[in-house]
């Protein structure tokens, strides 16, 4: 009987081991798959936009400390530009060449500044937090460390 209870206690341990290394694969795996995401976001803005969209928030931070105007929202999103029509007058067209205010490019280009700036900060913030899971798991005595201390948490915490 002694025995038998031996080999459910070493069981139990070897699934709690199982469970515990499973859990640091998943978060891995998650982190990953959040970075693979952010950089096809990135890449699929890149076709949508044109070249270089990657580098769209480093120049126009760049641009506005040296106090010039982000150049590159005048070349994807243009705020003026000329418009051709033809107007019939009298039985003949007379094309007629205006210059247009694209109002909704301004928009636009918040839009996308906003959006390029969102994934830069969480592409910072999964890589930093992928860096501090490997830190923590990756040494030993970090390991015990991080347990021992969310076991002080725990024991401090009062029971329900």
């Amino acid at each position: 009987m002694k025995n038998n209870n031996n080999n459910n206690n070493n069981n139990n341990n070897l699934n709690n081991v199982y469970v515990g290394a499973l859990v640091h694969v998943i978060v891995y795996r998650t982190q990953a798959v959040y970075l693979i995401n952010l950089s096809l976001q990135l890449l699929i803005l890149n076709l949508f936009l044109g070249t270089e969209y990657y580098m769209y928030g480093y120049s126009f931070v760049r641009d506005l400390v040296l106090g010039r105007r982000p150049l590159s929202t005048e070349i994807r999103f243009p705020r003026v530009t000329l418009c051709d029509f033809k107007l019939r007058r009298m039985g003949s067209e007379h094309p007629h060449t205006v210059q247009c205010v694209l109002p909704i490019n301004l928009f636009n280009e918040k839009i996308f500044t906003f959006m390029w700036f969102w994934f830069a900060l969480v592409a910072i913030a999964t890589t930093c937090s992928f860096i501090r899971w490997l830190w923590i798991v990756g040494l030993r005595c970090n390991r015990i460390h991080y347990v021992r201390r969310h076991l002080k948490v725990q024991l401090q915490l009062p029971y329900h």
